[in-house]
Parts: structure tokens; C-alpha cells; sequence
């Protein structure tokens, strides 16, 4: 029998979900493999790796593969984060 957690997000394979991104200091309610904003601007998120924190700049529309943990700051609006 295997001992995986079966609740337990994959990051080798393609995401099970898009849920929306509120910017805040609390951490995610799970890390995101992803992160989709509808308008241009910077996006502030902690990498779940390390834990160093960097600042994005998005075009409106763009998605980008990123593992993070806190999505702190933001200016680009209408953030989703794949699951």
C-alpha cells in the first residue's frame, strides 16, 4: 500500500485548479504553480523555496510558472493562482 498523502498536490504535473489571489501577509491556503494577472503591474510573492521574496512585473494577461507560498503585494489586479 502506498503511503502517499492522496491530498497532496503534485507539482510534476499540470494544475488541478485556478482559485483567486487576494494579496495579503497571511500565506496561501496552499502554495500556487502559477500565477495568472488580468492587468499589468507587479506582483510581490514569497518563492515556497527558500522563502526569499521577489517582485514581479506582469503584462495584462501574462501567466508565469512560479512556486510560491504569500502573494504580499500587489498592483496588477484580478490575480488567479494555479493549484
Amino acid at each position: 500500500m502506498s503511503r502517499e498523502n492522496p491530498f497532496a498536490v503534485p507539482f510534476d504535473g499540470p494544475a488541478i485548479d485556478w482559485v483567486p489571489i487576494v494579496p495579503g501577509a497571511n500565506p496561501l491556503a496552499q502554495p500556487i504553480r502559477a500565477i495568472r494577472a488580468n492587468t499589468a503591474g507587479n506582483v510581490t510573492v514569497t518563492l515556497k523555496r527558500g522563502g526569499a521574496s521577489r517582485v514581479m512585473n506582469f503584462a495584462a494577461g501574462e501567466t508565469r510558472t512560479i512556486w510560491a507560498t504569500h502573494v504580499t503585494a500587489a498592483t496588477a489586479t484580478g490575480l488567479e493562482g494555479a493549484i
